[in-house]
């Protein structure tokens, strides 16, 4: 079974939180991507974005291919009332975007994905793939 995570973003924020400058923000959500890429044994990341904050997948697509894997990133500008007035509100509605504007959800028929905040990197997340694995 391909093992797909599902990043989910906002790089400029809606409203005036406390980790609200976009530069940090931004540096995070890309070290992320590049270490889900580069150390954890996802076969393909997905990122998507709901700020409207532009990236450039292009490295991102050539390091995962480099790595015998497949990157995705998915900008899913929103109404601002929709992500501000509730973080969580926000999110599902980029997994709901994500699940139906994912190219690599779709062609490969998948259903089951792993979910994870894109500025939060999981020390054992090859661990957790493995478990999780024996139990199939």
């Amino acid at each position: 079974m391909m093992e797909v995570l599902l990043m989910t973003g906002t790089i400029r924020p809606f409203s005036n939180i406390k980790h609200c400058n976009v530069n940090t923000r931004y540096a995070e959500y890309m070290e992320n991507i590049k270490r889900y890429i580069m150390l954890s044994n996802f076969d393909a990341v997905i990122f998507a974005e709901n700020s409207g904050y532009e990236i450039d997948p292009e490295y991102f697509e050539k390091l995962a291919e480099e790595n015998n894997k497949k990157f995705e990133y998915i900008n899913v500008s929103m109404d601002n009332g929709v992500s501000s007035t509730n973080m969580s509100v926000g999110d599902a509605s980029i997994i709901k975007a994500a699940l139906k504007r994912s190219k690599i959800l779709t062609e490969h028929g998948l259903n089951c994905f792993w979910k994870v905040s894109g500025r939060l990197w999981i020390n054992n997340i090859n661990l957790i793939l493995a478990k999780t694995r024996d139990k199939e």
